[in-house]
């Protein structure tokens, strides 16, 4: 208890040494990036950024902030009208999505999809003043439904381009990135999303180079990692115990024994 008292006030301490920096060197900063937990409801770091912002013209700055997108409306609203309206170059929102449907839902537990596309087709109809991107990442249970989401995207980047970025699952629970199974699992998962992606602009080519990059890395794998694969299912037997699901419904192809 007393370790964890101790951290608090450490990262409190922290934190006003952080927003004090700020303040005094809002100026010369080019790129402020907000990465969350979800930034949206995590108040007191929205208000002493949004305050400094306001209070500090720079208009040379960029504010990006990662967000699932599911945020309460009246914060939803209160805050993307305040950054609206920031003396600041532009905004840069980041959707933190994977893939699309019951599968996502299962990765991130508790996506609203329907709000989410909600809030996507808002914000490719904003002006210059918001920039849209889609921050995905690449799980062994993410691969086979990104097409759907790439779907989801083509419809609405008839207004503003949607940038993607792509990264491979990072952390201590190594049997969530794809490179536990061999390419031969994935090799016509990646045809049908080159097959969704749009080709036609620079912006799209350069999405496109970018996902060709990390299929490289997989196209090495050449076995299944059996022991990693079995640390995967007891990983996901664990949250259909808590949820009360059933993974092998939603990713059948995981159940592989050697």
């Amino acid at each position: 208890l007393k370790d964890t008292l101790a951290n608090k006030q450490d990262n409190k301490a922290l934190y006003a040494k952080f927003i004090e920096w700020l303040a005094d060197n809002v100026h010369h900063l080019r790129r402020l990036h907000l990465l969350g937990g979800e930034t949206f409801i995590q108040h007191k770091l929205m208000s002493d950024i949004l305050d400094i912002l306001e209070q500090n013209p720079n208009d040379q700055l960029k504010l990006g902030i990662f967000s699932n997108m599911n945020a309460p409306e009246k914060h939803w609203q209160t805050y993307t009208q305040r950054i609206k309206n920031l003396p600041i170059k532009g905004f840069d929102l980041m959707a933190s999505i994977d893939c699309w449907g019951e599968q996502q839902q299962y990765v991130r537990h508790g996506l609203d999809l329907d709000l989410f596309e909600q809030r996507l087709a808002w914000a490719s109809e904003q002006g210059d003043w918001l920039t849209l991107n889609v921050n995905q990442t690449i799980t062994n249970m993410t691969i086979k439904t990104m097409p759907d989401l790439i779907k989801i995207l083509n419809k609405y980047n008839t207004h503003k381009h949607i940038g993607q970025y792509f990264e491979f699952f990072v952390g201590d629970q190594q049997y969530q990135h794809p490179k536990i199974f061999a390419y031969d699992m994935w090799q016509e998962d990646f045809k049908r999303i080159y097959n969704e992606m749009r080709k036609e602009t620079v912006e799209h080519q350069e999405v496109f180079t970018r996902l060709q990059g990390l299929e490289q890395q997989l196209k090495l794998v050449k076995q299944h990692d059996y022991e990693q694969i079995e640390n995967l299912h007891t990983y996901l037997d664990e949250l259909d115990r808590r949820r009360g699901a059933n993974w092998r419904q939603l990713f059948p192809y995981l159940d592989i024994h050697e």
